[in-house]
C-alpha cells in the first residue's frame, strides 16, 4: 500500500463531507474481505479505516466494511498500536452485537494480544476476559453501560440518542447542543 495514497484517502475521510466522499466510500465499502484485512493490517492502511469508520461514512457503507472485517479482529489488533486503537475505535462506534463480535474475535487471539502493552490494554477496555469467563454477565454489563451512556446524553447534554426522523428547522434553540445533536 502506498504511503502517500493512504495519507491522502485518510485527509478525504477525515476532512470532507459525505457526499465528497461518496465515491471513495462507495469503492472502500465494496472491497473484498481479503484486500480490507489486508488494508486493516497495514501500518498506514489502518488509519484510513479509522478515518472512513469515525469519518462522514453512511451507515450502510461503515456496517459493510466492519462485517468484512469480522474475522480479522484479532490479527488487526495484534499489528501493532495503531491496530488496537483502530479496533477499540470501532467497538465504540458499533452496538452491542458488534461489540460482542469484535470482543469474540480478540478472545481468539488473546495470548497473541498478551505479549504487547497495547494489546493487554485492549483486552483490559474491552473486557475480553470478563466475556471469556461468563459472556451473559459480560452482556448484561454492555447493555447497562449503553443505557447510562444514552441516559447521559439525555439529562445532561439534552441529546436524544435516537435521532429525530423528521427535523424541523428550529426558531433561537441553543447552538451547543444543536452541534452536539448533528454529530451524533
Amino acid at each position: 500500500l502506498s504511503t502517500i495514497g493512504c495519507a491522502l484517502l485518510h485527509l478525504v475521510f477525515s476532512s470532507f463531507t459525505q457526499a465528497q466522499c461518496q465515491v471513495f466510500g462507495n469503492a472502500l465499502a465494496t472491497l473484498p474481505s481479503a484486500r480490507l484485512t489486508a488494508l486493516a493490517t497495514s501500518p498506514s492502511g489502518v488509519r484510513v479505516l479509522e478515518a472512513f469508520v469515525l469519518g462522514p461514512a453512511s451507515k450502510k457503507q461503515r456496517r459493510g466494511v466492519l462485517t468484512a472485517l469480522q474475522h480479522a479482529w484479532g490479527d488487526v489488533a495484534s499489528r501493532g498500536i495503531a491496530g488496537c486503537v483502530f479496533v477499540e475505535k470501532c467497538a465504540a462506534v458499533v452496538d452491542a452485537a458488534g461489540r460482542e463480535a469484535i470482543v469474540q474475535g480478540l478472545a481468539s487471539s488473546i495470548a497473541q494480544l498478551r505479549r504487547s502493552s497495547a494489546g493487554t490494554a485492549l483486552l483490559t477496555t474491552l473486557h475480553v476476559e470478563a466475556f471469556m469467563r461468563d459472556a451473559d454477565a459480560w452482556r448484561r454489563r454492555q447493555a447497562s453501560g449503553d443505557k447510562v451512556s444514552a441516559q447521559f446524553l439525555q439529562d445532561v447534554l439534552c441529546v436524544d440518542s435516537q435521532p429525530p426522523r423528521k427535523r424541523h428547522k428550529k426558531e433561537g434553540g441553543d447552538a451547543f447542543v444543536d452541534m452536539l445533536s448533528v454529530g451524533l
